[in-house]
C-alpha cells in the first residue's frame, strides 16, 4: 500500500538536471564524481548509524542491472543511519536550493565524528543532485534507525523536477537504497561502475562491494604489515608499483596532525601536481599538488587526512592556516628522511642526487644541517 506523505510539496519545479549540468560546468571535473558522492553519503550514514550502535558492521553494496529498455540502473545501498520522513522534505529543500545554499553545505568543516543535523541531510542533498549528471530519474528508499515505527519512505525524483514522497510496503532493513537510471548516451556498466568504486573509495575502512566483488580490500601503503624499517620500505614500494604504476626511488613515510601518508620519490625528472589526497580515505583528488612545500617537487604522494577542510568542489583543500602547518610538518618529513638517508644510506641517496639535485639544493639553501649533510652530492 503507498500511503502518500502528509505534509505538503513545494508547488514549484527545480529543472535538476539543468542545475546538475550547471555545477559539471562550474564545479565538477567529472560526472563520475556522482559515484563518490553517493559513497560518501554511505559513509556518513554508517559512521552516524555506529554513533547509535558502537560496533556496527558497516557495508556498501552496488549493483549494476541492464533492464529490458538498455537503459541500465545502477543500486547502492548502505545500512547507515536511514532518512524520517521529515528529512526527505528537507533534502527536497536542498537540492532545489540556489548555489548560495550549495556553498553553506559543502564548504561545511569536515568531522571525525559526524553527527545527524541539517547539514547532513544537505551533504545528502547535494551528493544526490550529481546523479542528475549521468541520471534523468532518481529513488531514495529509506528506513531510518531513528524512527520507532520503522516505516520505509520513497523519494522518487526527475530531472524536470517533479517528485514523489511516499510511505512504502518494503523489506528494506534500516539503512538507504538509491536507484539510479542512465540517461541515454552514458557510460553505466559493471566494469565502469567497479572501477569508479575502487577509484574513489580504494581505502575505505568498510567493505564496498560491487556485485560479489570487494574492491577495496588494498589497505593503504602506511597500514601494510611490517616488523622493520626495511620491511615498511619494501611494503610501500611494493604498493606504488602495483597501484601506481610506479617505481620509486625511495619512500619516504609522511605524518602530521591528523594527516599521514608516504612521499614516492619518483625515478624520473620532478613533474608536480600529481598526488593523490583523501578525506577520511575517500579520494578527492588525484592530481593535486598543495599539501607539500614548493620545493618538494620530486616525489608523488599518497595522503589521507581526518579534518582538513575540503574545497567546494572535494578536489583539494582549502589554503588556511591549518592546511599550512600540516604543509610545514609534512615537509619536515621529507627534510628529516633526506638527512638519514645522507647519514645512514649514502648509495640511495646517490640516486636521489642524481635526478633530483635542484630539490637538495633548494633544500640546503635554507638549513645548515642540510647543506652540511648533502655536502658530498651539491655541486660546488
Amino acid at each position: 500500500m503507498r500511503t502518500p506523505y502528509p505534509t505538503a510539496m513545494p508547488a514549484a519545479r527545480v529543472d535538476l538536471r539543468g542545475l546538475a549540468d550547471l555545477l559539471s560546468r562550474h564545479l565538477y571535473r567529472s560526472p563520475d564524481v556522482y559515484l563518490r558522492d553517493l559513497l560518501q553519503s554511505a559513509m556518513d550514514a554508517v559512521a552516524e548509524r555506529r554513533r547509535l550502535e558502537p560496533g556496527l558492521a558497516g557495508s556498501v553494496q552496488i549493483d549494476v542491472t541492464d533492464p529490458l529498455d538498455g537503459r541500465p540502473e545502477l543500486v547502492i545501498t548502505d545500512n547507515g543511519i536511514g532518512l524520517t520522513g521529515a528529512e526527505l522534505v528537507e533534502l527536497l529543500a536542498t537540492i532545489g536550493g540556489n548555489s548560495g545554499r550549495y556553498e553553506t553545505v559543502r564548504r561545511h568543516p569536515g568531522r571525525r565524528e559526524p553527527s545527524r543535523n541539517r547539514d547532513h541531510v544537505g551533504q545528502f542533498g547535494v551528493g544526490l543532485l550529481a546523479c542528475f549528471l549521468v541520471a534523468d530519474e532518481v529513488t531514495v528508499t529509506t528506513r531510518s534507525a531513528r524512527d520507532p515505527e520503522a516505516r520505509v519512505w520513497r523519494w522518487q525524483g526527475r530531472c524536470d523536477g517533479t517528485h514523489e514522497i511516499t510511505v512504502v510496503e518494503s523489506a528494506l532493513p534500516v539503512g538507504t537504497q538509491v536507484r539510479l537510471r542512465a540517461r541515454a548516451g552514458v557510460e553505466l556498466t559493471f566494469d565502469r561502475v567497479s572501477w569508479l568504486a575502487r577509484h574513489y573509495g580504494g581505502l575505505l575502512d568498510l567493505p564496498v562491494r560491487v556485485g560479489a566483488t570487494q574492491v577495496n580490500e588494498e589497505p593503504p601503503p602506511w597500514e601494510l604489515p611490517a616488523l622493520t624499517m626495511d620491511q615498511a620500505r619494501e611494503s610501500a614500494l611494493s604498493y606504488a608499483r602495483r597501484v601506481l604504476d610506479l617505481v620509486p626511488l625511495d619512500a619516504i613515510p609522511l605524518h602530521a596532525d591528523g594527516v599521514r601518508g608516504v612521499a614516492f620519490v619518483l625515478p624520473h625528472a620532478a613533474s608536480p601536481g600529481r598526488d593523490r589526497v583523501h578525506l577520511r580515505r575517500m579520494l578527492l583528488s588525484e592530481s593535486a599538488g598543495q599539501l607539500l612545500p614548493d620545493w618538494v617537487d620530486f616525489v608523488r604522494c599518497v595522503i589521507d587526512a581526518d579534518d582538513l577542510l575540503p574545497a567546494t568542489a572535494r578536489d583539494g583543500f582549502v589554503e588556511n592556516d591549518r592546511l599550512a602547518a600540516v604543509r610545514e610538518q609534512l615537509g619536515r618529513c621529507v627534510r628529516d628522511h633526506l638527512v638519514d638517508l645522507a647519514r645512514m644510506w649514502p648509495s640511495r641517496m646517490a640516486g636521489i642526487a642524481a635526478l633530483h639535485p635542484a630539490a637538495l639544493a633548494a633544500l640546503a639553501a635554507r638549513d645548515d644541517e642540510c647543506r652540511l649533510a648533502f655536502a658530498d652530492w651539491l655541486d660546488h
